[in-house]
């Protein structure tokens, strides 16, 4: 079985469009392998900086080079998969083996908050952790929900 690891925004929308052109494809692909579509979804923030050095190729080009900032390490979401759970896990990112509901749940979810923090961000032209950090109070005791 050939596994098709999803993990990026608008998840849901690609797995759609994945399993529409595996239905399509269908006479073409040798029947029997078989398809199963993961999805995933990550807490882990970052974002690529410009380094102060300018790095000049062989043809003289000027070339702007980014490093990774890891911004804020979380935890990584992955569909009934606890194989790769493991393997994600041993790579250094926290992961865990969720149910479909619960990553179905976790995309929307996800999707309304970036819908929300993007326009923000833009518009205030910061990054996603100062509204966290200057701009939403944290819970108190008593709107916190008490399930």
């Amino acid at each position: 079985t050939a596994r098709i690891i999803i993990l990026c925004n608008g998840a849901l929308a690609v797995r759609d469009a994945i399993e529409q052109v595996l239905e399509q494809d269908t006479l073409r692909l040798v029947h029997a392998h078989k398809f199963k579509i993961i999805l995933a979804s990550t807490t882990h923030g970052a974002y690529q900086e410009k380094d102060d050095d300018e790095y000049h190729d062989d043809d003289d080009d000027q070339l702007k080079m980014y490093h990774l900032v890891h911004a804020g390490i979380g935890q990584t979401f992955v569909e009934n998969e606890p194989v790769l759970t493991k393997m994600l896990d041993r790579s250094g990112l926290v992961a865990k083996s969720i149910s479909t509901s619960e990553v179905s749940k976790l995309l929307w979810y996800k999707l309304a908050t970036n819908c929300t923090i993007n326009p923000i961000t833009a518009l205030l032209q910061c990054e996603n952790g100062y509204l966290q950090k200057y701009m939403i109070p944290p819970p108190s005791s008593e709107t916190e929900d008490k399930d």
